[in-house]
């Protein structure tokens, strides 16, 4: 079965935007996860160096970690403390300032761990792992600590999962509105640069059955109206030879049926 024209520049144009819009979604959907995850590191990051600075603060005022055992509120306002720091020191979240949603994302799901110098827990909940993120506390050119965190696995609040869903879904609902955009742009594309041809074809046939007044209207400027001016070129050429052909069969045919005439001298 022979496959239109048409049918194959819409193939053709669909299948080239359905390829690029794919891979345009991937790529936006890989920038996103990867940037986010470079946000929230990048913040677990800044306060975990903010917190470690106010506790060398702390041990330098009381020489230990007592403090944490005898009232364990203290570490919850330090670790508050140094995440407002945190926000102030970012350029881009102190425009914002300090949000009660952090301070609940960074105590209830980073659990940071003050460890003493045998990595036993002095305060937090996390027990001590080779793969933590773990920053030595120093004073005195010497250790006194270390300061722990869980290794990153991704968002881990609701808020964080529910805003890359988010994200998720506008980028699916933007990739749907461009397939079907690309999908009738396609169609109409298609139509316009088959139509002039299939013109072409049908005045080709007319030629072929002996219809030499067939004219093609304008089509254009580029190759395609170039081609009918061509055509309609040629339908002249050969309406013009035809006519002569038959005024010449005329001519034979009269002096065929005209007799000789005999002049007398």
């Amino acid at each position: 079965m022979r496959v239109r024209l048409f049918h194959k520049l819409f193939a053709a144009i669909v299948i080239a935007s359905l390829a690029s819009i794919g891979f345009l979604a991937v790529t936006v959907r890989w920038h996103l996860d990867s940037g986010f995850e470079r946000y929230l590191n990048y913040e677990r990051n800044l306060h975990l160096a903010e917190l470690a600075a106010q506790l060398v603060r702390h041990y330098e005022r009381h020489g230990n970690w007592m403090a944490f055992h005898n009232a364990p509120d203290t570490w919850r306002w330090i670790v508050f403390g140094s995440h407002r720091k945190a926000l102030d020191r970012d350029d881009e979240s102190a425009s914002r300032g300090p949000s009660s949603f952090h301070l609940q994302r960074l105590l209830g799901t980073r659990k940071f761990t003050l460890y003493d110098t045998d990595h036993v827990i002095v305060a937090g909940g996390l027990r001590f792992t080779e793969s933590a993120r773990v920053l030595p506390i120093e004073f005195g050119n010497r250790t006194v600590g270390w300061l722990g965190a869980p290794p990153y696995a991704g968002p881990v609040s609701a808020r964080d999962v529910r805003f890359v869903q988010r994200q998720v879904q506008l980028l699916s609902t933007g990739a749907g509105i461009a397939c079907v955009l690309s999908i009738g742009v396609a169609f109409f594309t298609a139509r316009r640069l088959a139509a002039p041809i299939e013109q072409i074809g049908h005045g080709a046939r007319q030629l072929a059955d002996g219809d030499f007044e067939t004219r093609l209207p304008p089509l254009g400027r580029d190759e395609i109206g170039q081609l009918a001016d061509d055509f309609n070129v040629l339908a002249r050429t050969l309406q013009h030879n035809e006519s002569e052909r038959r005024r010449w069969f005329a001519d034979i045919s009269h002096e065929l049926r005209t007799p000789p005439r005999h002049h007398a001298w």
